[in-house]
């Protein structure tokens, strides 16, 4: 079943949690007070740039996809992503809640500041760098369990109910990468090498960063019966805007030498030759 013509994605603008956490990644953890620990991450709000960062996203949208008006209009019911939404001020917008597109659950590491992340949990978190896409926090979700599960539901809804149409889906970091993972096919080694190092400005993932997907050919108006176009943008800095990608250019295939090429990246570190090991 089809997708929606045209998927916009667009992640929520600067909340109160961003600042409290990206202050600590950087040694300071004054804003991690005993009060702000115990909000739970659903209430966080947006601060006065991530409202600014909202209403340039809305702009953008209203600028550059025409005509700014979509079949479905969905929000994650977390707070920083509803009042991203509201502030974007899209005409006609009709949102709906839904649960699904809220943030990634981080289970035991939830409420933690970074030091008690690190003290508590170092054998955990020494796993996530290697394999992002499978790492869970404890008691959390997997990338793979989020991919897997209500992201594809939500996936599934828009193809029965709007494939003739257009959606746009305010919601979060993680949750904008799972999409990615799923539209655009993103294998495991590759994904980690994206979300570790962020080669492409697409990978930044910044406040209000706008994914824009299409079946229609950019180029000819054709409409494919898949996803097959992307592009992305910050509208807050203008720090970048790509052009048009063609995701699937053709599909892919491996023989089993390619196969081998892949396997042959991650070392053995364990071997028993000829057969079981003595007793």
């Amino acid at each position: 079943m089809p997708l929606p013509i045209d998927i916009v994605i667009v992640r929520h603008g600067e909340s109160e949690g961003n600042v409290a956490v990206n202050m600590a990644l950087q040694g300071d953890e004054s804003l991690m007070t005993s009060s702000f620990r115990k909000r739970h991450d659903s209430t966080y709000r947006l601060t006065d740039r991530g409202i600014s960062q909202a209403k340039k996203a809305g702009e953008w949208i209203k600028k550059n996809i025409e005509p700014p008006k979509f079949g479905r209009y969905l929000s994650s019911e977390y707070i920083r992503a509803m009042e991203t939404a509201a502030t974007m001020d899209l005409p006609g917008a009709d949102w709906q809640i839904d649960f699904f597109l809220r943030e990634r659950e981080w289970g035991d590491l939830e409420g933690l500041s970074i030091t008690e992340q690190k003290e508590i949990f170092s054998r955990n978190l020494a796993v996530k760098d290697s394999e992002p896409f499978y790492w869970t926090p404890p008691n959390g979700e997997s990338l793979a369990n989020l991919c897997s599960g209500r992201i594809m539901w939500v996936l599934d809804g828009l193809g029965k109910d709007y494939s003739d149409s257009s959606a746009i889906l305010v919601c979060h970091e993680e949750v904008v990468w799972s999409f990615r993972i799923l539209l655009e096919r993103i294998r495991q080694s590759d994904f980690a090498v994206k979300f570790n190092n962020k080669p492409e400005p697409e990978d930044k993932m910044v406040n209000c960063q706008i994914f824009h997907y299409s079946r229609r050919n950019p180029k000819t108006g054709v409409i494919f019966p898949y996803i097959n176009w992307v592009r992305t943008v910050d509208p807050v800095n203008a720090t970048f805007e790509t052009s048009w990608r063609e995701i699937f250019t053709k599909v892919a295939r491996y023989s089993s030498s390619d196969l081998l090429r892949i396997v042959n990246k991650y070392p053995r570190e364990i071997n028993i030759p000829n057969g079981s090991p003595k007793k």
